[in-house]
């Protein structure tokens, strides 16, 4: 009897500080999740523009090596 009760007692108190943490957590890690987004939104760009770049510069790099004949 004086174990369930102890053990009774144990649940309460983790959930008491499980809602505790939760409440502090939470948002933390939704503001975690937010820039961890934005971060890979900003990669992607980036490397879209970079191979638009190389593109670019590989077509002018044919366009200057092309054999001219008179």
């Amino acid at each position: 009897m004086l174990g369930a009760q102890v053990a009774a007692a144990e649940k309460q108190m983790r959930d008491r500080v499980d809602a505790l943490v939760n409440d502090k957590v939470g948002p933390v890690r939704a503001r975690v999740t937010e820039v961890q987004n934005q971060g890979q939104a900003q990669v992607a760009q980036q490397r879209a523009r970079l191979d638009e770049v190389q593109n670019q510069l590989e077509q002018r790099l044919r366009e200057l090596t092309r054999i001219r004949l008179p």
